[in-house]
């Protein structure tokens, strides 16, 4: 529990406290997520109507002029638009909406006595369900104009309140107990007819509205994150792709209009419509001009001004201006303008359609996206989206319902807990540094994705920055212990091995399962002991550093035999080597290898003893020392050559790294290296010089060797063993050693039967076909025969 405990409330703590730090990032976060989330348009068309650098150079100014603007969603309005909003001017706006918002009742006032004295408490206003709404300061509002019916401007930038965007937007400020709206959003509000607005730190709901389509919905809940502001869903598309149509084109037809009314009153003052029996299209338009307040006495005015207009340009009016006049220059004259009207007249009708078929029953959004007029947000990761815009996709987001909700803080603080109590349970069983380290990256690619999935399936945000922090911060605590632990273990292996093992063998080792190496593991496995046949007479004849410097020359050459198989020597004890096989990498060819290394040792045999042979005949080499050049002079002077006896025993083996945290070296931690020594020891018995087996070895190497039964042995550590003994391998397709091995194993076949004489027999053939084979006398003498 301990283990548990400590490094998750430390780690813990640690992300607790860095949650203001990072939860800044969210947002923009939620915003790159936005990508993946599907669209939701508005089912009313939504025209963004833009006017950027080139339109402030085809007008040449910085600025639009307010009559500009008023003309252009005056035309908007015209040609069919169902509603008009502009940031033009109004970026820095906001509209007192206080008599919408619903209020709490005021606190009753208390009283309390104290002492015996009554203290009496006001009563207040309690806009405690609100505590997110930006209070603003008389500071900030320098002036108001009443020009726009309450909406007060700021002489600076809101840009305190606004440091979010564009994924994130304020639309609330609160001054002196009273609620400010912003403009765009007011006008919203406005446009949807609603009746009653409640806000409280978790959503603002618009109660009672009205939809473009006519739908009518009794609230609508616009969700706040925990500044206040709202998330801000921007339409997949680039927003310059998003049904949009150059401001230019209603300044155009404003100014192409404006054009037409000068030239009609420049043929009014030649007389060109004196002979008109119908209304004048100029009176008309003069007449809709002047009812530009009263918007459907304008637009009706404006319709018939089109109307009376083709029919003057018919052609019957220019015809009896025509016949009327004698002077061809007059009738030129006349020809001329009327040419140039319907010129302009068609070239705005055409004008006109194409934008008509544009804002029919839409809601045209004039913003500004030219860089010499608007300040793009500070948002670090794309000013492609300037802040006037916010309007616009608040629009679409209240038209198609399609708001994003964050969660609370404590919400993602509980995310985080349950994370990481999920990664302390499972990275305190996992031992190996790669898989904590895959595992650390899993969780948290995991925990991401369930974030995204949640965002981009139900819009619903969690704060990432809490629990991948905290996620991150325990997987860098966990892996570092892991990596001590393993350093550690290392070390302590490389302690255990470097002695007995090449280096290629240690890297296998290192990247194996340490824990099991230094705390134990049983497994199937081969124990190998030898010795020097003799080596009591040998010891007589060398001595002290002589005898050392010869032994340690025998265990290099064996030692690199074993190694050479996969063997690793276990120990050393005076002419005696143990060596392991199948551990501590396990191998289910342990017996074959520990036969391969036992031939190879029999072959080290000859080659030393053609040392012994060789080296006295000649001057002693270079690097070779004194002690061991006059160890092979005595041995060679004696006649003594070495053979090693050879005991191989297969079974379930316990190793492991045995010593103190100082020094350990790899053991068998059980008696198998006992048996496998009494099982050396028994050639003894028997006479033989070869390798001896035990059955479950016998069993294993069966197929790789030549095999003949020695019998049962009763001497084995306590243990009744089967008894084999290897006369060749299988390889060297001996037909002869063949005859002779399955020939010894019917004589065995019978001894077992307890039918003596048929094996006394055997045993008699086969000790005379090969008289130096002391283990057919040991049989022999056995069966009670004679030597």
């Amino acid at each position: 529990m301990k283990n548990f405990l400590r490094p998750f409330s430390i780690i813990f703590s640690v992300g607790l406290s860095s949650l203001l730090l990072f939860s800044s990032c969210d947002k923009k976060i939620a915003f790159y997520l936005q990508r993946f989330i599907s669209e939701k348009k508005s089912p009313v068309n939504m025209l963004l109507v833009t006017a950027d650098d080139s339109f402030f150079e085809e007008v040449g100014s910085t600025y639009i002029d307010s009559s500009i603007l008023d003309e252009a969603a005056l035309c908007a309005r015209e040609l069919g638009s169902s509603f008009v909003l502009s940031d033009f001017g109004y970026k820095n706006a906001v509209s007192e909406i206080d008599s919408l918002c619903e209020k709490d009742e005021p606190v009753q006032k208390r009283e309390a006595s104290l002492l015996g004295i009554k203290i009496l408490f006001p009563a207040k206003k309690n806009l405690a369900t609100d505590t997110r709404s930006p209070e603003i300061s008389s500071k900030l509002l320098p002036f108001y104009n009443p020009t726009f019916s309450g909406q007060a401007f700021y002489a600076g930038s809101l840009s305190q309140f606004r440091e979010n965007l564009p994924y994130s937007k304020h639309v609330f400020f609160r001054k002196s107990g009273k609620y400010l709206a912003d403009y765009g959003f007011a006008s919203l509000v406005s446009f949807l007819s609603v009746q009653k607005i409640q806000v409280t730190n978790g959503a603002i709901v618009l109660k009672k509205l009205g939809l473009p389509n006519g739908e009518k919905i009794d609230s609508l809940r616009l969700p706040r994150s925990d500044d206040g502001s709202i998330l801000l869903k921007y339409p997949k598309k680039s927003w310059k792709n998003f049904d949009t149509i150059p401001f230019s084109e209603f300044y155009s037809l404003a100014k192409e209009e404006e054009s037409l009314h000068k030239y009609l009153h420049l043929m009014d003052e030649h007389g060109l419509f004196g002979e008109l029996n119908s209304e004048s299209p100029l009176a008309v338009f003069d007449s809709a001009l002047a009812a530009k307040n009263d918007f459907s006495l304008y637009v009706s005015q404006k319709r018939r001004f089109y109307m009376l207009m083709s029919a003057f340009l018919s052609g019957e009016e220019e015809k009896l201006l025509f016949d009327s006049l004698a002077d061809e220059s007059q009738k030129a004259f006349i020809k001329d303008s009327f040419a140039d009207c319907r010129r302009i007249f068609s070239g705005l009708e055409t004008k006109r359609a194409k934008l008509a078929d544009a804002v029919r029953d839409s809601i045209c959004y004039f913003a500004l996206v030219a860089d010499s007029a608007v300040d793009f947000s500070p948002s670090p990761f794309d000013s492609a989206f300037p802040e006037t815009l916010s309007t616009f996709i608040l629009a679409n987001m209240i038209f198609s319902g399609d708001f994003i909700s964050q969660i609370p803080d404590f919400a993602s603080i509980l995310l985080a807990f349950f994370f990481g109590i999920v990664f302390v349970i499972f990275a305190i069983r996992i031992k190996k540094e790669p898989w904590l380290l895959f595992f650390s990256l899993m969780m948290i690619l995991l925990a991401s994705s369930i974030m995204a999935c949640s965002f981009v399936l139900f819009r619903l945000f969690l704060g990432f920055s809490l629990p991948l922090l905290t996620l991150f911060l325990l997987s860098l605590f966990f892996n570092f212990l892991c990596l001590r632990k393993t350093v550690n273990e290392k070390k302590l292996l490389k302690n255990s091995f470097l002695q007995c093992l090449p280096q290629s063998f240690l890297k296998k080792i290192y990247l194996s399962d340490s824990g099991i190496l230094l705390d134990g593991q049983k497994n199937e496995a081969s124990v190998m002991a030898s010795s020097i046949l003799n080596f009591k007479a040998l010891s007589q004849l060398l001595k002290g550093n002589q005898l050392l410097a010869f032994l340690n020359y025998y265990f290099e050459n064996q030692r690199q035999e074993i190694n050479r198989f996969g063997g690793i020597v276990e120990s050393y004890r005076n002419d005696e080597i143990v060596a392991i096989f199948g551990s501590p990498l396990p191998s289910e060819k342990h017996a074959e290898l520990a036969l391969r290394a036992a031939f190879g040792m029999k072959s080290c045999d000859i080659s030393i003893n053609e040392d012994i042979a060789r080296y006295p005949r000649a001057p002693k080499p270079d690097g070779m020392s004194d002690d061991l050049y006059t160890a092979f002079f005595i041995l060679n002077h004696n006649g003594k050559k070495i053979s090693t006896r050879i005991g191989i025993y297969s079974s379930s083996v316990l190793a492991a790294c045995l010593g103190s945290e100082e020094k350990k070296s790899f053991r068998i931690a059980d008696d198998s290296w006992k048996k496998a020594i009494a099982l050396r020891d028994a050639a003894k018995k028997y006479g033989s010089s070869g390798i001896l087996l035990n059955g479950q070895c016998a069993d294993y190497l069966r197929d790789e060797c030549i095999i003949r039964r020695l019998g049962y042995f009763y001497d084995i550590h306590e243990e009744t063993v089967y008894l084999s003994e290897i006369l060749g391998d299988r390889q060297a397709d001996d037909e002869k050693l063949w005859n002779y091995a399955n020939y010894w194993n019917t004589a065995v076949d019978y001894m077992e039967k307890n039918e003596k004489s048929k094996a006394l027999l055997m045993f008699k053939k086969l000790s005379e076909g090969r008289p130096n084979d002391k283990v057919a006398r040991y049989f022999i003498n056995l069966l009670g025969g004679v030597e």
